[in-house]
């Protein structure tokens, strides 16, 4: 026997490890993992040593052995006692239990050290016992990588399609063909088999042959564990070094499956490395010492009892741990002479299954042999999940089925499923049954009039005689959600969603949502959506509720999604379920930016205010649609909250310029501007080729440089040094010229006047505050959308003001609003913008209304007439006609909104008896509906007529009225035989002429003559000229009765020749007498004849009787 002794290590205490490499009789190996004594002090026993070794089976208890020592290494850390122990040299002795080791020397006193030792140990007689397992099945697919086509089936390459790689017959094991990785260049690559099945705790020795030249890298050949066929669920690896051989060279090693493994592979690879290797004839096999038997059989293993050195005693072999209940053991023979050999039968129960640890033990009284034999029983679990199954009326459901194998079991296992309710249809797929370690789906189809309850389903895995159960629990509940988006107002009362559906940053919405549910409990509501987009609740506990859900201002245009989700409880089970349910609300936030186009805007001049400065201006808008796209689904909000500037200014009116200075060649600048900018001498206002002038150098004449030009640039604005809040600002220049340019020299001189226009801004003169203010029935916000696109804001500037800049002698005023939304933004926008020019003009017209009487050669005025009268405009100016009829022609909605704010026109009514004096507000050029109501001696009359004042502010309008007539008169200015020419002279006291009526002396009215209105009053005032034939007249006398507007009467009498008829009228009418009576002599002459030819005709014709019949 050959005892092999490993290196020591360092540890607490002198301690010797020994391993056993192997015992050597004829062809018997026994190997010892692990043997370690201790020896301390000189003379010490050496029990130790043999104790270790008769526990090792090697040494019998009790016989004198001689151990031979080759080789001892030692190393102390003290000076040796006694002699010395040289390495190499040879050393016998004799040892027994109670021996001193090495015949009572020490070789290490009080130290610790390494001792290497090869002994033979002699003259030892004694048996062994062996059990012999069969050697296991190759479990790799194309070990020999022969089979295959384009590639060797059962292996593949990592990374794919590597160059680096190839299925090579340039080297070979056996046969043509082997695995070859060359790599050139520093890389990782491998080759690796499918994945074949393993189990936990078995022992598996994998191998290969590989030959070539490594020269960097880490070269391996690795078994790889994992849980799952998929290669997912990796465990680790197990793995052997590579080395170059220029021969082929078996590489192999052992590796026990970890927990839970289930597959593996083989893998020859190489990590970061170069050089060229080729592997062949693979193998990975199950070497355990593990006897398999089926549940319901039994299991055979052969052992063999041998002598050492001539033993021949009576050795008996028994079974121990026979006492489990699932097992059978018997040993046959059970006991005999070395060498003799025997088998084990273990017999498994049909319930058995799993792993059994049994003892084999061979004793000859003195000396007792065990070997550890392990059974394992191949069996199967199964399992479904989920245990309980939820599931919807009208809805299908799914259960998984899996089944795993375990030590091997290969039968056939199928899939039962019973105590189905009649209202649930079920099938298993793809099949009901399977080997080894397979899924299989159960699909349930649940009626849809299914009750709400829970129900009872077996689900039995069953092999042969062998079967397994597992309740299944099917509950069929209730549970839906309804979630809906209402649209919230804010607090003006306006929808905070667009008609579209669509929503703006800031806007808002309410989710209403309902929640019912059956077999189940409810527990709360959870709203998942974007923090970053939407400000709302979280998570509520009312199964109805309605909440606030408010779009962020941050947020960006695009499409969104709420998810309600309810929450239920299934309890009928140990452990409760929660069940759940959603829906999904979308909303869309799009960029809030209007769209709006000014159509018009305008002083509403019927409106109160005695100037244009105080006049309404009204602005028509319209609403054009949101974005660049001009989307009118969306809506616009104008708050009319709004900024403002303005300023007065005066119309550039005066130049100092003398014509007759221009000459040839010359440029002449000079500027339009009012009276008062000449004034300013401090001030720059032009620059002529670098060189400035100021405005007291202006007209500026200059002669052009030969044969070169002038350069020249205007002051953009002047500041009043007298007045720090007027400055003078540059509009423009006369002509085709710019505020900077260059003159070319021409043959005649250029004049360059600039424009100068003076400004001050609004904020600088008295007024209260708003200075400026919006008017109307307008509701802030205005609301824009598709079916309401326009709108007409009215604005007014503070009376203080208007009369402040009127007072100045400032006749413009420019005014910007500026409306700007922050509502829907981050920071407020500029959405509209609304400016105006106001010139200034004077709308009040003074008049006088006064009642007249006459008396003598004067008219006095009246106090007995009552008299009453309203002023009320009914034109516009041209410019107003013509902007209606643009405004029709580009868009009729805006022009009806703008004849609607002409119709708004402003009535102004006065009273009072004899006279009235007043004022009325009038637009120069229109016209306006004088109506006058007057009363008086008994009488009620109503006078209306349209009238085009000749407006003046300072010279009041006149009209009188006169209820008792006179002021008229009446001159004959001619009368002649046959005419006679009448004057009429009507003042305007006397209330005009409407209408003449002629009587003559009978006083037979013989003329009505309704004299023309003229466009100022509805009566003629003034001189009447009226020419009458005497022909119808008779008599000397004729009577006026003229009435004025006021249906007062004048009677003038007027005397006159009578008629004369003129001779020659006599001789004419004779002369007609006698020329009728010939006419009639020659037609009568004219049908005689006529008649005489006809009857001759008639005579020279024969006649029928019907025809004679016929003339007769």
């Amino acid at each position: 026997m050959t005892i092999m002794v490993s290196r020591l290590s360092i540890c607490g205490k002198m301690l010797f490890s020994l391993l056993v490499i192997g015992v050597y009789y004829g062809s018997f190996i026994f190997r010892i993992d692990m043997l370690s004594f201790q020896e301390g002090h000189s003379g010490s026993s050496s029990s130790s040593v043999i104790e270790s070794l008769e526990s090792a089976g090697v040494l019998t208890s009790g016989a004198n052995y001689t151990i031979k020592t080759r080789t001892v290494l030692a190393y102390a850390r003290k000076p040796c006692h006694g002699r010395s122990i040289v390495s190499g040299t040879p050393i016998e002795t004799s040892m027994s239990k109670s021996s001193s080791f090495w015949n009572g020397d020490s070789i290490l006193y009080g130290s610790k050290g390494y001792l290497p030792l090869s002994d033979w140990i002699e003259n030892m007689s004694t048996f062994i016992l062996r059990l012999e397992f069969p050697e296991g099945v190759e479990l790799l697919t194309n070990p020999n990588v022969e089979e295959g086509s384009s590639g060797p089936s059962g292996w593949r390459v990592w990374p794919s399609d590597n160059p680096s790689t190839s299925w090579s017959t340039e080297e070979a094991y056996s046969l043509i063909h082997s695995l070859e990785i060359n790599l050139k260049l520093c890389g990782s690559v491998s080759w690796y088999s499918e994945v074949f099945r393993v189990e936990e705790g078995r022992t598996y020795m994998f191998s290969g042959y590989f030959k070539g030249s490594i020269r960097s890298g880490r070269w391996h050949l690795s078994i790889l564990w994992y849980k799952n066929r998929d290669k997912t669920g990796y465990l680790g690896y197990n793995t052997v070094r590579l080395r170059s051989s220029a021969e082929w060279m078996m590489i192999n090693s052992t590796a026990i499956a970890p927990e839970e493994a289930r597959y593996a592979t083989l893998e020859f690879w190489v990590e970061n490395g170069t050089g060229i290797m080729y592997g062949d004839d693979f193998s990975v096999k199950d070497v355990s010492r593990i006897l398999n038997v089926k549940a319901g059989s039994s299991g055979f293993l052969s052992f063999k009892v041998e002598s050492v050195n001539g033993y021949n005693g009576t050795v008996k072999v028994t079974a121990r741990g026979v006492s489990i209940s699932d097992l059978k053991v018997s040993v046959n023979p059970n006991c005999g002479h070395p060498p003799f050999n025997g088998t084990v039968k273990v017999y498994v129960d049909p319930k058995g299954e799993g792993e059994y640890i049994l003892e084999i033990s061979a004793t000859d009284g003195r000396t007792e042999k065990t070997e550890e034999l392990r059974v394992w029983v191949p069996y199967y679990t199964f399992k479904v999940e989920p245990s309980t199954i939820i599931a919807f009326n009208g809805s299908r459901a799914t259960a998984e089925v899996y089944v795993s194998s375990h030590y091997r079991f290969n039968d056939s296992i199928s899939i039962e499923v019973s105590h189905v309710p009649a209202y649930v249809k079920y099938r298993l797929e793809p099949s009901r049954s399977g080997y080894g370690d397979f899924t299989r789906k159960l699909l349930f189809e649940i009626s849809g009039n299914a009750a709400f309850k829970t129900e009872w389903i077996n689900v039995t895995a069953r092999s042969g005689l062998k079967a397994k159960n597992v309740t299944l629990n099917l509950a069929v509940v209730f549970l839906k959600i309804a979630a809906s988006k209402t649209v919230l107002y804010d607090e003006s009362g306006l929808p905070m969603v667009n008609p579209d559906g669509t929503y703006y940053p800031g806007d808002a919405f309410s989710l209403k949502v309902k929640t019912c549910c059956k077999n189940l409990r409810f527990e709360f509501l959870e709203f998942n959506y974007q923090r970053e987009i939407l400000d709302g609740p979280t998570k509520v506990f009312q199964p109805n509720c309605s909440y606030i859900f408010k779009v962020r201002r941050c947020v960006k245009p695009r499409d969104y999604t709420l998810n309600v989700i309810a929450y239920c409880i299934y309890m009928n089970v140990r452990e409760p379920i929660m069940v759940k349910t959603s829906v999904q609300i979308d909303f869309k936030v799009v960029e809030y930016n209007p769209k709006f186009t000014v159509l018009a805007m305008y002083i509403q001049y019927w409106k109160d205010g005695d100037s244009t400065f105080r006049k309404p201006i009204a602005a028509i808008v319209r609403y054009n649609g949101n974005g660049p796209e001009f989307e009118r689904g969306k809506r616009a909000l104008l708050h009319l909250n709004f900024t403002w500037t303005g300023y007065a200014t005066k119309t550039p009116n005066t130049t100092r310029l003398n014509f007759r200075d221009l000459w040839l060649q010359t440029a002449v600048f000079t500027v339009v501007a009012p009276e008062e900018f000449w004034s300013l001498v401090d001030e720059a206002v032009l620059k002529v080729d670098n060189t400035e002038f100021k405005v007291a150098d202006l007209p500026l004449k200059l002669q052009f440089p030969r044969n070169g030009n002038i350069t020249y640039e205007w002051s953009e604005e002047i500041l009043n040094p007298a007045d720090p809040t007027v400055r003078y600002v540059y509009k423009g220049c006369l002509g085709d010229q710019y505020r900077s340019g260059i003159l070319e020299p021409s043959l005649a001189g250029q004049l360059i006047a600039a424009v100068y226009a003076p400004e001050k801004s609004l904020l600088h003169f008295p007024h209260e505050k708003p200075a400026v203010k919006l008017v109307g029935e307008m509701k802030s916000p205005i609301l824009f959308t598709d079916e309401n696109r326009y709108a007409e804001i009215l604005m007014v500037l503070d009376e203080k003001l208007a009369d402040n800049v009127a007072r100045e002698g400032w006749n413009e005023i420019y005014l910007e609003l500026n409306f700007t939304e922050c509502r829907f933004t981050k920071k407020p926008r500029a959405i509209l913008t609304l400016n105006y020019t106001i010139y200034h003009f004077t709308l009040v017209q003074p008049f006088i209304i006064e009642a007249v009487k006459p008396i003598d050669e004067t008219f006095i005025t009246d106090v007995n007439v009552y008299i009453n009268v309203t002023f009320k405009p009914v034109g516009s100016s041209l410019w107003m006609e013509s902007a209606a009829r643009w405004l029709q022609i580009i868009d009729p909605e805006a022009a009806e909104i703008f004849a609607s704010s002409m119709r708004e026109d402003r009535s102004e009514n006065f009273s009072g008896y004899g006279s009235i004096n007043g004022t009325i507000l009038l637009l120069p050029g229109a016209a306006c509906n004088i109506s006058v109501h007057i009363k008086g001696y008994g009488t009620k009359i109503d006078v209306s007529w349209i009238a085009t004042l000749p407006f003046n502010p300072k010279v009041p309008y006149r009209i009188y009225v006169n209820m008792v007539g006179g002021g008229i008169n009446v001159y004959l200015v001619r009368n002649s035989p046959a005419y006679l020419t009448l004057k009429i002279e009507a003042k305007p006291q006397s209330g005009g002429v409407v209408r003449i009526r002629i009587y003559n002396w009978k006083g037979k009215l013989i003329r009505i003559i309704d004299v023309q209105r003229r466009a100022r009053n509805p009566a003629f005032i003034g001189n009447y000229t009226l020419t009458i034939a005497k022909g119808n007249l008779e008599g000397k006398k004729l009577t006026l009765e003229i009435e004025n507007m006021w249906g007062a009467k004048t009677i003038h009498e007027v005397y006159i020749t009578e008629y004369e008829r003129p001779a020659w009228t006599i001789e004419k009418e004779k002369v007609a007498y006698y020329l009728t009576i010939l006419l009639f002599a020659l037609i009568v002459t004219n049908m005689i004849i006529y008649l005489l030819k006809e009857h001759l005709q008639l005579q020279g014709k024969p006649k029928s009787p019907r025809s004679y019949q016929s003339t007769l």
